[in-house]
């Protein structure tokens, strides 16, 4: 799932804590990208209320049956906003019980059914007469979202069907589960369409369902709606009746094995784009009337981006179809449900023509994130939500990798490697979460989907690839994924794959992946590396770097790669080294002249000594925008965090000697937000200085 605003959650806007300089400007000439930061907050805040009750914790279902099919109808009555349903769910069951359960929310059970399915019989079928078990009693569970079916005698060992009439309401005040959306036409005529969101814990709120990451089935659809509209799900259209009454029903093709919350349709009067193949996909982009022509751009990463994955993971793209859906009103900028991929207008939609770069750039690289997710999340799922960084970290930072291939020219991964910035700002506060989190309530499923999540697990993802070797990476990515196709998995899966690879190609950075990399995603914060030179060689140590110390952290220890560029007996050169102790000295084969960490490449911030600061103020003019930019938000950072008007004199300093007007935009950024506090951090007599520095570095 792709958050609302570019970079997810947190902005440079807010690393520099001035709210009126934003990171990036979203709005242009297309009217479809003149959406606000009020109006995303709302959206948040809306989707943020779809039922959540943080009172309990979330109730896992028992172990003992597990679905593996799903053949649901919805019958969608539109002007009564309410749906009447039916499903038949083949379980199987591994220890006998005279009890199932499920979830259900806000829907009412009318009837149920449950028979054994003989081999070689299609569960689907309608049971015999021997067949049926006496009709089980529905008990409702509001609190923890779930129904129980109970039987008078138990259900023995081996496969089930049960067939289960429910209705309820298409909702209007939130958007989860089956909800309707009102647009207007060209025209300026009230419209209405029916969609569906369902992640995180949302698919029970459109049918009973063991609504658990881990409990993967397939899904056979059919829906009945009105004659005038069109619709889709996650498999590809196989059947389109009229059925009399003004009704249609659509019936399509079952989808692959997967999780509960990738479930998806939507129907209204809707158009779509041409058909365009990529590695034998069709792929359309679907609209309200009148803005399939919008979609030319996002059609056009879709094919780049099935092309650019199945190349770089080695695996196919496992649907014949592939629709991107532009919806008027959607709770997160888009969401990967297999095959039928939903957006937020704006992230989808754009003038191919006449629209702003970064408007561009926003659908370009929210389309390559949900086409992503096809591998990573859908594919291979986390175990639970608690990993949802094997989703949204690959998504994050497949997203610029594939876009940067496709517009090189709009630097999406020069940007990715500040980006960073906004999640080094979340996760230095006193009590953030660790990357991987116990999630025990619905709350924190809705609010693990954020910068820890996104940014700071993709920051570590691209660590961890530029310490090991990209070559090396990408085929341990892949073999993790053929392994795991259909499944589940954790992070340990993902190491095994990588350690396997890493010892069928030994380059010197051998060590086992988990042995440093599990602290990162398990623990909260990051280190401050501080660099000196000293008799010629380079002195490295680290301490846990919080805006607020703690200092019950002051022990703690990272093991973090480094990234060394220095000038060694008058040459450059370039060195990847692993700091493992709070303190360490390095050899680098001669006298150490300067040297500069590439904190681009990692997850941490880094301070330089005086001596070693004059050393790289000689060569300001070859340092890179990546690394002109970490010198100066590193700098900017530490001062934020010391307070003291010391710390504010050197961050002064530092913007004297490695400020330069019409730098990048997101130094520039940088530069005017720290202005701006240092104002009210310095003595009177020195604010002179910072008036006539402002006009020297900003326009």
């Amino acid at each position: 799932m792709k958050r609302i605003g570019i970079f997810n959650q947190l902005g440079l806007a807010l690393f520099t804590l001035v709210s009126a300089f934003a990171f990036t400007d979203t709005t242009g000439a297309n009217d479809l990208h003149s959406t606000n930061c009020a109006t995303c907050q709302a959206r948040m805040e809306r989707a943020r209320m779809m039922g959540t009750d943080d009172s309990g914790k979330l109730t896992r279902l028992p172990q003992g049956v597990t679905a593996n099919r799903y053949e649901v109808t919805w019958d969608l009555n539109v002007e009564e906003r309410r749906f009447t349903g039916e499903v038949t769910i083949q379980v199987i069951v591994s220890q006998s019980t005279d009890t199932i359960v499920m979830h259900a929310l806000d829907l009412d059970v009318t009837r149920a059914q449950c028979w054994r399915v003989i081999a070689k019989k299609n569960a689907i079928d309608q049971p015999g007469r021997d067949d049926l078990v006496q009709l089980p009693q529905v008990k409702i569970d509001k609190k923890n979202e779930t129904i129980a079916l109970k039987f008078a005698d138990k259900l023995r060992p081996g496969t089930w069907a049960l067939k289960l009439n429910f209705k309820g309401k298409i909702a209007e005040d939130r958007m989860s589960g089956i909800y309707l959306t009102k647009y207007k036409d060209p025209d300026g005529s009230q419209k209405v369409l029916v969609t569906t969101h369902m992640e995180p814990l949302d698919a029970r709120r459109a049918l009973p369902c063991f609504d658990e990451p881990h409990h993967r089935a397939t899904f056979k659809v059919k829906l009945i709606i009105p004659c005038a509209w069109k619709g889709g799900s996650n498999g590809a259209l196989v059947s389109n009746k009229e059925i009399g009454g003004n009704k249609r029903i659509l019936e399509f093709a079952t989808s692959p094995s997967m999780s509960s919350y990738l479930l998806a349709f939507t129907v209204g009067e809707l158009e779509h784009t041409e058909t365009v193949e990529s590695n034998g996909v069709k792929i359309r982009v679907w609209t309200t009337k009148g803005k399939s022509h919008l979609g030319k751009l996002a059609l056009k990463a879709a094919v780049h981006s099935i092309q650019w994955y199945e190349k770089t993971l080695g695996i196919k793209y496992q649907l014949p179809n592939l629709d991107l859906v532009a919806l008027p009103d959607f709770p997160a900028g888009a969401m990967e449900n297999w095959g039928w991929v939903t957006f937020l207008e704006p992230y989808l939609l754009v003038d191919e023509v006449n629209g702003a770069e970064s408007a561009k750039l926003n659908v370009v690289m929210t389309v390559t994130h949900e086409i992503a997710h096809q591998w990573f999340g859908n594919l291979v799922t986390m175990q639970s939500w608690d990993s949802l960084w094997l989703n949204e970290g690959f998504a994050t930072l497949c997203e610029r990798t594939c876009a940067d291939a496709m517009v090189p020219e709009m630097k999406p991964m020069h940007d990715f490697r500040m980006y960073r910035a906004s999640a080094l700002m979340a996760d230095g506060k006193a009590s953030p979460r660790s990357i991987e989190s116990v999630i025990d309530n619905r709350k924190k499923a809705e609010d693990v989907f954020d910068g820890m999540s996104y940014t700071k697990a993709g920051s570590l993802l691209y660590m961890l690839k530029e310490y090991v070797g990209e070559e090396r990476f990408w085929r341990g990515v892949s073999r993790y994924l053929i392994r795991n196709s259909f499944k589940n998995a954790e992070r340990g899966h993902l190491w095994k794959a990588l350690d396997e690879v890493i010892k069928e190609e030994p380059n010197g950075r051998d060590e086992p992946v988990g042995s440093y990399m599990d602290e990162w995603f398990t623990r909260p914060n990051y280190p401050l590396i501080t660099v000196t030179v000293e008799k010629g060689k380079l002195q490295v140590s680290q301490r846990p770097f919080q805006y607020k110390i703690d200092e019950s952290t002051n022990g703690r220890v990272w093991k973090a790669p480094l990234f060394i560029t220095a000038k060694v007996g008058g040459k450059v050169i370039e060195r990847i080294l692993m700091l493992t102790e709070k303190e360490a000295t390095f050899d680098l084969g001669g006298e150490v002249e300067s040297a500069l960490l590439e904190p681009g490449k990692a997850f941490y911030r880094v301070a330089y000594s005086e001596g070693l600061l004059d050393l790289i103020r000689v060569k300001r003019p070859e340092l890179t925008a990546t690394q002109h930019f970490s010198l100066i938000s590193d700098s900017w950072a530490v001062c934020q965090a010391n307070g003291s008007e010391k710390a504010a004199q050197r961050h002064h300093h530092i913007l004297r000697h490695f400020g330069q007007k019409g730098a990048d935009k997101h130094i520039g950024t940088m530069i005017e937000g720290s202005l701006k506090q240092l104002h009210q951090m310095l003595p009177k007599a020195d604010r002179p200085c910072l008036k006539s520095l402002r006009q020297e570095l900003l326009p």
